[in-house]
């Protein structure tokens, strides 16, 4: 059976799970009928992503496709991260306007750095009548209070926008939401990372967001005599950090009646089980669902056993147990300098632990063993061994996305980390003995990437022996190296000479290795790099020899004499750029 054999309706469904980039190279232009399906493709799927996607690629669809098809994609995803520096700059050299995209519903916008280009697009988002939902995920700006009011207030005033994440960060000291002076009429979602909020800029944001149902935001505020303004009456879903201040927490709280929807996380306010009892039923009468998460600093003097059990009896009231089920777990550090309670509902709602060693742990359960797999966390840093003693050592992880691990590690791990089906991205710190200790430090290495077959992002933070980190060690699905790493003791950065480099570009992860981040001692040895890993694709590099000083202006990177170099002896397809003063990225293929 050949591919065309099979039904249109057939080809569509196979159409869903191909990337845009796939699709188009695969069979735009082969026939009338792929072309006809390919139309109707994206009159329902036309999602357009260029993270993570090879130069070559890319300028395939840009040069060849994307004008074709240009009025019929509805989600947009550009990324200027290290797999794809300078993405949207190429992107607008080749002539592209978003106002062209004219059935635009979704923007999302990755690692930008530059607050020009991020402005000369969200201006022209006011062109397309569709448009509804902005993302901006892990961005970088230089620019002052002015630039950053400017930005904001651009984005309030897209008349159509509904949901909007704001991960942004200005690089400020105070690190505030700036004053909107623009009304946002149809803004109903909103997260907001990377900025802080006290009330009064809380209060500010509701008034000029009136119809906002769904928010996630900071809290951090030292005042005392701050107050709402307003209810809140379309508010239902809040996901909230707050720190120091019980009153503003209960001022906040208050003016949310209709809400449904409550994860807040508290950093050194002692609430109790009663206390949150009485806010709840007193302010929150529509609350079905409510994720708490508590960090309670204790004093050296403070009797630990008796503050706990207080504690944790104030949360078995019927209220907890029989009306909602709302049960908790408990847990005392005592670790370095930590001193404190770390108190949530289960099951766990949070996509970050950290597990602590030296701890103890209670719960309202009325079984046991229940609420030990904590599903919903992504992300985890598995620093120190958990012994078999610890109360976390119950605990499973089942769906981990990002992992910092040191090695070498007891083999309890695997009863924590269930499984690694999921691992994308592994973050490792490699520590030695002697050269029996290297082995098995390689060997528990090779264990978690057989283990982990989704994995793509492979970063060596620290390592005494650059053996430990590549001989013999194999990963079929690692496409990213970040070797940007420090010695064992953190205190020096790792250099690669040409013959480490050499060996690199032999190992089997680095054969198959697309995107590398590295450290060279001489500019020679990123010529042999690119000539070498015929896989590579993109290579962000610090260069000892680089005698760039230039300030933190971005426009002074123009007359840059290690970029000037590179660019005359790579190929003219490759776009090298100075990324920050110390490092140079390169998309080369």
């Amino acid at each position: 059976m050949n591919l065309e054999s099979l039904s249109n309706e057939l080809l569509l469904d196979l159409f869903e799970y191909l990337s845009v980039v796939h699709l188009l190279r695969a069979f735009r232009g082969l026939n009338v009928r792929f072309d006809t399906l390919l139309c109707t493709h994206f009159q329902v799927y036309g999602h357009l992503n260029f993270q993570s996607v090879s130069k070559h690629d890319f300028d395939i669809v840009c040069q060849q496709y994307l004008p074709s098809v240009i009025d019929r994609i509805i989600s947009l995803r550009l990324s200027d991260d290290d797999d794809t520096p300078q993405q949207i700059d190429i992107f607008i050299s080749y002539g592209f306007s978003l106002r062209q995209f004219i059935q635009l519903q979704t923007l999302s916008l990755y690692h930008l750095f530059s607050y020009e280009t991020t402005m000369k697009i969200i201006e022209e988002l006011h062109h397309l009548p569709y448009f509804t939902h902005l993302n901006f995920i892990d961005n970088h700006f230089l620019c002052d209070e002015t630039d950053v009011e400017k930005m904001i207030d651009t984005i309030w005033s897209l008349p159509k926008l509904t949901r909007c994440h704001l991960y942004i960060d200005f690089h400020q000291n105070e690190r505030l939401f700036p004053r909107l002076n623009t009304i946002s009429s149809s803004l109903e979602y909103l997260s907001v990372e990377k900025f802080n909020f006290d009330l009064s800029k809380l209060d500010h944001l509701f008034q000029h967001t009136p119809h906002l149902r769904h928010l996630n935001v900071r809290l951090f505020d030292h005042s005392f005599d701050q107050q709402l303004s307003c209810s809140i009456p379309l508010m239902i879903t809040l996901k909230l950090v707050i720190q120091n201040s019980l009153n503003h927490l209960v001022n906040l709280l208050q003016n949310l009646s209709n809400l449904c929807h409550l994860t807040v996380e508290t950093l050194d306010i002692d609430l109790d089980g009663q206390q949150w009892e009485q806010i709840i039923i007193d302010h929150l009468p529509k609350l079905r669902i409510f994720q708490l998460k508590m960090h309670i600093k204790l004093e050296d003097n403070d009797d630990k056993q008796l503050k706990i059990d207080k504690l944790i009896t104030s949360f078995r009231s019927p209220f907890w147990l029989d009306e909602h089920q709302w049960f908790v777990r408990c847990h005392c550090i005592e670790e370095c300098c930590l001193n404190s309670i770390l108190l949530y509902t289960l099951p766990y709602a949070f996509g970050y632990f950290d597990p602590i060693v030296k701890i103890s742990s209670i719960s309202t359960c009325p079984h046991e063993n229940d609420y030990w797999s904590y599903n919903r966390v992504h992300s985890l840093i598995y620093r120190t061994p958990i012994i078999r003693e610890s109360p976390l050592s119950k605990i499973g992880f089942p769906n981990i996305r990002r992992l910092c691990l040191s090695l070498p590690s007891n083999d309890h791990f695997w009863s924590v980390v269930t499984t690694l089906d999921q691992l994308i991205s592994l973050n490792l710190a490699l520590h030695d003995d002697d050269n029996d200790n290297n082995n098995h430090v390689r060997s528990q290495l090779q264990v978690v990437l057989d283990r982990a077959p989704h994995l793509y992002s492979l970063a060596f933070r620290s390592w005494s022996d650059l053996q430990m980190c590549l001989v013999d060690n194999r990963s079929l699905s690692v496409r990213w190296l970040d070797l940007q790493g420090y010695d064992e003791n953190w205190s020096e950065e790792r250099w690669f000479n040409d013959e480490q480099c050499t060996e690199l570009s032999c190992s089997s992860l680095g054969i198959q290795c697309e995107v590398l981040l590295i450290r060279v001692e001489h500019r020679a040895t990123i010529l042999n790099l690119v000539n070498r890993m015929t896989s590579l694709r993109a290579l962000s590099i610090k260069c000892r020899d680089d005698t760039f000083n230039g300030s933190s202006d971005r426009s002074s990177f123009t007359e840059d004499e290690l970029v000037k170099w590179l660019k005359e002896c790579l190929p003219s397809v490759s776009t090298i750029a100075r990324h920050s003063v110390e490092f140079v990225r390169m998309w080369i293929r």
